[in-house]
């Protein structure tokens, strides 16, 4: 009479864990290039938008280069963006709130570029600065 054998041996299940191991790590490090390159398009596109209703406020209202009242970002939120301010996340992924409240978005004077941070959207465009800006 032969004996069965029941269940895994435990060489067997130590080859299923370490390969779970190693796909799961595979697994984190990508999800976090993702999240960064989420987080530095949406800063670049909330720029895109900020400028956007600059030139807009520029055009309508004939602003000279320089000014800081006529296009601040309480004129941009009440007449070009439609009462808010475009929304960014904290570092876990969860909503904090508009941008202007927290003074991380300017639209800054006419002529010159609105930033984020203190930086404009080319620094940001450069994914080597987002690796220190965004922890």
């Amino acid at each position: 009479m032969v004996k069965r054998r029941r269940g895994f041996s435990l060489v067997e299940v130590m080859f299923v864990v370490s390969l779970i191991g190693m796909i799961g790590s595979i697994f984190v490090v990508e999800l976090k290039r993702y999240r960064r390159a989420v987080k530095q398009n949406a800063i670049m596109a909330n720029l895109r938008v900020v400028e956007d209703a600059k030139a807009m406020c520029v055009a309508e209202k004939g602003v000279k280069t320089g000014d800081t009242t006529l296009c601040s970002n309480s004129v941009l939120t009440a007449e070009y963006l439609k009462g808010a301010w475009p929304a960014y996340v904290d570092r876990h992924g969860g909503p904090v709130g508009s941008i202007s409240t927290d003074n991380k978005l300017e639209a800054n004077a006419v002529g010159t570029a609105p930033t984020y941070r203190g930086y404009p959207y080319e620094w940001w465009a450069d994914s080597a600065n987002m690796d220190w800006i965004l922890q």
